[in-house]
């Protein structure tokens, strides 16, 4: 039966059933970072998830990437009202 290890909830692609975002894990993908180093900083996520979130990210590479840039852009529109 297959999984779904990412979800979008409210604009924001979240790991499975938990809070951590995908773009948490995303970050670190360019950097070389692997599956098994997220264990550590994502207690709440399994081996299998953090793998699962990880291949939808290199899968949806362009999307993701996309949607990286519009929430951080967001993100800082939103600090510079501050």
């Amino acid at each position: 039966m297959a999984r779904e290890y990412v979800k979008k909830i409210d604009e924001v692609y979240v790991v499975g059933d938990s809070r951590v975002s995908l773009d948490s894990l995303g970050y670190s993908v360019p950097r070389g970072n692997a599956g098994r180093e997220h264990g550590g900083s994502y207690p709440t996520l399994t081996l299998e998830q953090v793998h699962g979130a990880l291949a939808f990210y290199l899968a949806n590479r362009d999307e993701v990437a996309s949607w990286m840039e519009l929430a951080g852009s967001a993100g800082a529109r939103g600090q510079s009202a501050n």
